[in-house]
């Protein structure tokens, strides 16, 4: 893995309590899309302590924010493709 600030900034990206820490990550970022498998095994790594709700969480949940636009994808494909369009 030689990219480790992607990385870090990924996991802090869909561990985010707050949808504005998220918007700064992919502001910072330059981050065109978030895709998400809904399937993925990882997503438990960036749960929230004592009930909280994570930004991965969020976004499955259907709590998606207006800078993020969902993208169609094939039916059945699994994923959550985002576009993130900065306001």
């Amino acid at each position: 893995h030689r990219n480790g600030d992607g990385i870090i900034d990924t996991q802090r990206l869909f561990s985010a309590s707050e949808p504005s820490v998220a918007e700064g990550i992919l502001r910072e970022r330059g981050v065109d899309f978030v895709l998400l498998c809904a399937g993925l095994a990882e997503l438990r790594l960036y749960r929230q302590p004592a009930g909280g709700q994570s930004f991965s969480q969020m976004l499955l949940d259907g709590d998606v924010p207006g800078w993020l636009a969902q993208v169609e994808t094939p039916e059945r494909s699994g994923v959550l493709l985002l576009e993130y369009r900065p306001g």
